[in-house]
């Protein structure tokens, strides 16, 4: 069983808040990262999951949820473009997940995809409710306020720790 290591980020100068855990990766990816990321050929040591807060709760499919939705992946895809790029100067391999469909942003993967829900849910024992086809997770506090996003790294979680929170807090000056 891996430490759980959290970073709580604020981002002032855009008024997002997002929590970011470190783990090692599931079973699941741990048995599938060669379809999943066929050009990598080193196992991932780490999963960094996303966790957007909202301004809204998502458990309604409404042109403003989806709005808020689109913002939030937005949101997320920059700041894993940031985490992307810190850890690619340091020759990691590192792959965004699209939150969207599950497929890696930079590895070509038609056979499988990750939920991103379900790997929340496994990794973080956060619960989830089902709302029509889609699943939302049910943060304690966020309650269904909460937008999951994913990544994955061959770099070890004590490394990329302070490598994430020092080029997260720079870039928040």
């Amino acid at each position: 069983m891996s430490t759980l290591r959290s970073i709580v980020i604020n981002q002032e100068k855009t008024d997002d808040i997002y929590e970011i855990y470190l783990l090692e990766p599931t079973r699941y990816i741990l048995n599938n990262y060669s379809q999943l990321f066929a050009s990598w050929g080193k196992s991932p040591h780490s999963l960094i999951i996303v966790l957007l807060y909202s301004t809204i709760p998502l458990n309604n499919n409404c042109a403003r949820v989806r709005r808020e939705k689109n913002r939030l992946k937005e949101n997320f895809l920059r700041l894993g473009k940031t985490i992307q790029l810190t850890l690619q100067k340091k020759q990691y391999l590192v792959e965004i997940i699209d939150p969207q469909d599950g497929k890696p942003l930079n590895s070509t993967s038609d056979q499988i995809f990750l939920d991103s829900v379900a790997v929340v849910h496994k990794s973080l024992m956060m619960h989830y409710i089902s709302f029509g086809k889609c699943k939302l997770l049910h943060h304690p506090f966020q309650k269904t306020s909460i937008y999951p996003g994913l990544m994955i790294t061959n770099a070890k979680t004590e490394r990329i720790r302070d490598l994430i929170t020092a080029k997260i807090v720079s870039d928040s000056k």
